[in-house]
């Protein structure tokens, strides 16, 4: 069992599609026969949109998860999930500001990936859009976001992996269409050192 432990906005369902891939590994996807129940966009084992908190799947040996998503059942998949693992990779960013950032464009305009798009009838194809960020939601979302990076050091600490910043693995070709811009970003800025969180 591999074990994608994932914040939000670093790259990750780009990377268990990829890793997928290569490895062969397979991971919960979306039916297009609805019949599954699978989400068709995060392809997250536990979100609460698809049943919440679970135990493994005997099909499924790669586990895209949030520390958001079991924190109130964590004796519990420590139990089934990280205790069986053999793999933990954990999926950080470095740049905490622009995390955040790309978080609250995505709660703005509902387009969480760009094949999301066409789905998302709220904009045209070749939309532009901007908005002004509210500070109280900037806050909401940094608290949220450091959360999540705080149970990821901790379980680290008890279950060392490879650490994947975002950063490292960027690539122009996966590189997500600036269509929206935040009218009042240079406002705002989260200094936090992620690295230290996994040392």
């Amino acid at each position: 069992m591999i074990i994608l432990l994932s914040n939000f906005r670093v790259g990750s369902s780009v990377f268990q599609r990829e890793y997928s891939k290569k490895t062969g590994a397979t991971y919960w996807i979306y039916d297009k026969n609805g019949k599954g129940g699978y989400l068709p966009y995060t392809a997250e084992y536990l979100h609460p949109s698809d049943g919440g908190y679970k135990q493994p799947h005997p099909k499924i040996n790669l586990y895209k998860v949030m520390p958001d998503q079991f924190k109130n059942d964590f004796k519990d998949f420590k139990k089934y999930f990280l205790d069986e693992s053999s793999e933990i990779i954990y999926l950080v960013r470095k740049n905490l500001t622009e995390q955040i950032l790309s978080y609250a464009i995505c709660h703005e305009t509902k387009n969480w990936h760009p094949w999301q798009e066409k789905v998302n009838q709220r904009f045209k194809e070749n939309y532009q859009y901007s908005f002004e960020l509210d500070k109280q939601l900037y806050k909401h979302y940094e608290t949220m976001i450091l959360t999540n990076l705080h149970y990821q050091s901790i379980i680290y600490k008890d279950y060392p992996g490879k650490v994947s910043f975002l950063e490292d693995r960027f690539s122009k070709q996966i590189k997500y269409p600036n269509k929206v811009k935040i009218e009042n970003e240079k406002e705002f800025h989260t200094d936090v050192d992620v690295e230290k969180y996994f040392k």
